[in-house]
């Protein structure tokens, strides 16, 4: 169904998040997409809960900050980091976004 092949580490997910349907997009250490999925909410951090550690890549709005506070949680202070993207990819979508990091 969602299963990525058990040889791949995915190392970044990039977040398109909406109001009740995000979309998540996981791509290995070379920027080459290996999953995509769409999610409810309900379901969105229980996917990311059942992951290794990885780098979350999301856009700025309101509720990028609810989500950046839950996701910084969950490990170590240092390890949480700010980054500005370029505007020009501003609603572009997640495989772009993760592309940019």
């Amino acid at each position: 169904m969602h299963a990525t092949p058990d040889n791949v580490a995915i190392s970044t997910v990039a977040i398109d998040l909406a109001k009740d349907v995000f979309e998540l997009t996981f791509v290995d250490a070379d920027a080459r997409i290996v999953e995509r999925r769409r999610v409810n909410r309900t379901e969105f951090a229980r996917v990311l809960d059942n992951r290794p550690p990885l780098r979350v890549v999301m856009e700025a709005c309101g509720s990028a900050h609810y989500w950046a506070r839950r996701f910084a949680r969950q490990q170590r202070p240092s390890a949480a980091s700010r980054s500005r993207v370029d505007s020009r990819i501003r609603c572009s979508g997640p495989p772009r976004v993760s592309r940019t990091v």
